[in-house]
């Protein structure tokens, strides 16, 4: 038995499809994943030895799926809710914060039952290396000996998705992408786009506070390489 948080159960229970479990609404689920998130600002600066103080702008935090690639035996719940968007566990979290010299970035695997991070990752650009940040869309597909096939099976929700041997094409994956003068890249999912099979299809994704979080980035890194070239 996993330990749950104090709110952990609540959230378990979201995704039961047993009749006889308490089920909290969307938006209270909504809530309690934001409060479950709360302490990963905190982590995120001291995984590179930051302090507040040491930042110029609040954090932001971008939320997405997790990294198939990564799961690692945690266990994954998808469910669509009524106001027809997609939530899932874990959440893949991204957290970037900005000082003086540099940005800084966080990733983790969260699973907020236990207020769990794992595969937790750090990464740190100075401003006048970053080149670019880009939105794209990918496309690609899902064939028997890909990573992603292997993995989806495994996932009881994802199985009708994927017949064996079959090429599966998608081209609705999007990605939050910073690239350095180095060519070093780092990739932050916003959708993957074999959940929307596994639910349907529909707009599953809310992307609204990620569109949000990436202008802000957007604007204070354009800000800081504006400030030292002049």
């Amino acid at each position: 038995m996993k330990n749950l948080t104090p709110n952990g159960k609540k959230i378990l229970n979201y995704y039961s499809k047993s009749v006889l479990k308490s089920k909290i609404k969307d938006e209270e689920y909504d809530n309690l994943i934001k409060e479950s998130l709360q302490g990963l600002y905190d982590i995120s600066l001291k995984m590179v030895d930051l302090d507040p103080g040491d930042c110029i702008s609040r954090s932001v935090m971008i939320q997405g799926p997790p990294n198939f690639k990564r799961l690692n035996g945690l266990e994954f719940k998808i469910k669509k809710g009524k106001d027809n968007l997609l939530r899932f566990l874990p959440l893949g979290i991204t957290i970037y914060n900005f000082t003086d010299h540099s940005l800084t970035a966080y990733q983790c695997m969260f699973d907020p039952t236990t207020s769990n991070a794992l595969n937790e990752a750090t990464y740190e650009y100075f401003y006048n290396d970053i080149v670019s940040f880009e939105t794209v869309t990918e496309s690609g597909s899902l064939i028997d000996n890909d990573w992603k096939d292997k993995i989806i099976k495994k996932i009881p929700v994802l199985k009708s998705v994927i017949d064996t041997g079959k090429i599966i094409q998608y081209d609705d994956t999007q990605k939050f992408v910073l690239t350095t003068k180095g060519g070093t890249r780092l990739s932050v999912t916003l959708t993957e786009a074999i959940l929307k099979e596994a639910t349907d299809g529909g707009d599953v994704f809310s992307l609204s506070e990620a569109h949000k979080s990436i202008s802000v980035v957007r604007r204070i890194v354009r800000d800081k390489k504006s400030y030292t070239h002049e």
